[in-house]
């Protein structure tokens, strides 16, 4: 009699330490969710649209390095995405630039290059190849610096150095201001005329 008793007993303390794990597991749910929420507008508050030009002084050295890449698109701040970019030097003989002529451009060059880990379709934009590629003949991402303009353009489709593009499809981040954080700007993406555009954020990480 007495096993038999028991039997009722445990499956009651089964039932409840169930019943506690699936309370435990949807409020934990709930407030990642919350946090995912507040994380992603916190993001936004961040990343503002800056105004001005870029001062001509601004140089790029020193850029090299992992940044959170923030793209905000315009009329609709709450279409926004975030993602990785990392940065490191040009080798030397592949800082110039060629121009469609197959001459070398005297005022502009690539310091530098990089990679693109963002999913830049869900604000409006163009994936022109791959954004993660790492060989500097077609990097994911090119900065192109000039008197008194860092672009940097993304996608290793557009930043092919043996066919330079100078129509078609483009995605470029035009920098408008740098500081010790990182740098910050307007953004623009199309084939021929601009179909999306926006501003964006790139801050240091670690």
């Amino acid at each position: 009699m007495s096993f038999s008793n028991s039997r009722p007993a445990v499956s009651r303390q089964a039932t409840v330490f169930v019943v506690l794990m699936m309370t435990t597991a949807l409020a934990c749910g709930r407030g990642r969710g919350r946090d995912t929420e507040r994380a992603a507008a916190n993001a936004t508050d961040r990343c503002t649209p800056t105004e001005g030009t870029l001062p001509a002084d601004v140089i790029v050295e020193g850029w090299e390095g992992a940044y959170r890449l923030s793209l905000v698109r315009t009329g609709d701040e709450d279409q926004f995405v975030q993602g990785t970019l990392r940065l490191r030097p040009q080798v030397d003989s592949l800082r110039a630039i060629l121009t469609i002529a197959g001459t070398i451009d005297t005022v502009s060059t690539i310091p530098l290059i990089g990679v693109a880990s963002i999913d830049v379709e869900s604000v409006g934009a163009l994936r022109l190849g791959d954004l993660m590629s790492d060989d500097p003949i077609r990097p994911g991402v090119a900065l192109v610096h000039g008197p008194g303009q860092i672009v940097l353009r993304l996608g290793s489709d557009a930043n092919l150095r043996e066919m330079p593009r100078f129509d078609g499809g483009y995605l470029s981040l035009f920098v408008r201001a740098a500081d010790s954080a990182g740098f910050r700007g307007i953004w623009a993406s199309g084939v021929v005329t601009q179909t999306a555009s926006g501003w964006f954020c790139a801050s240091r990480r670690g």
